[in-house]
């Protein structure tokens, strides 16, 4: 049940709430995030992990987090 509760939706990354209904000969791809790797900046790095956690977006960073201009 903590699992389901974690579940989003691919394309606009919303919350799922169950039971889940889909369409007949539609689809709906879901997927699971685990808190323990929350990425608030989505640079993919874990924020436990991040030394620079406001990365601008779609920014290349290092294995840091941190985009080469922040170096």
């Amino acid at each position: 049940q903590a699992f389901c509760g974690s579940m989003r939706r691919l394309a606009d990354r919303t919350l799922v709430t169950w039971p889940l209904q889909v369409a007949p000969r539609s689809a709906l791809v879901l997927f699971g995030e685990d808190p323990a790797l929350a990425d608030a900046d989505r640079d993919g790095v874990p924020d436990s992990q991040d030394a620079c956690p406001l990365t601008p977006r779609l920014s290349a960073v290092n294995s840091r987090g941190c985009a080469y201009s922040q170096r």
